[in-house]
């Protein structure tokens, strides 16, 4: 079973002020001739990451659900509709699996900082683990998550 870690922004705040002359390579900042814009046409567009093969991306929308994309920002397939407020995913890059959280949604009620494994294959969504956050409210919930080590890390926004 994963552990589950949650990072939440007012416990954890964390600055780095490095010359670039001596960041490593990999930390410097990213040129604007390094940077390709594309306008995918998704809709409050909030999350993405390289697919398990690493042949295409995944995208999610905190309105309409899941998409694959390609390295030029065309849309493969809309593979999930759904309205969740999905606001992050990721792929555990030992087994495939995909991940993605959603934030709460006080007026909906609805599965209020859930994280989700989702199955491709069946479009299944299964509740992975439900976060309790005091005095929650709409937009200010679980935000991004990673799969690091074998364990699944989630970020909270605010509370």
């Amino acid at each position: 079973m994963k552990r589950l870690w949650f990072a939440f922004a007012f416990l954890f705040p964390a600055y780095s002020c490095v010359k670039d002359a001596y960041a490593p390579e990999q930390t410097r900042p990213v040129a604007d001739s390094d940077v390709t814009v594309w306008d995918a046409g998704i809709p409050d567009f909030s999350g993405v990451c390289v697919s398990y093969d690493k042949s295409f991306l995944w995208g999610v929308s905190n309105s309409e659900g899941i998409y694959k994309l390609d390295f030029e920002g065309n849309i493969i397939e809309h593979t999930l509709d759904v309205t969740n407020d999905f606001e992050g995913i990721t792929v555990d890059r030992a087994n495939g699996n995909i991940y993605l959280v959603e934030e709460t949604d006080v007026k909906k009620t609805k599965n209020s900082n859930t994280i989700y494994r989702f199955n491709p294959d069946t479009k299944a969504l299964d509740i992975i683990y439900q976060v309790e956050i005091s005095n929650s409210i709409s937009n200010k919930g679980l935000e991004g998550i990673a799969v690091v080590g074998g364990e699944i890390w989630a970020g909270n926004q605010d509370v």
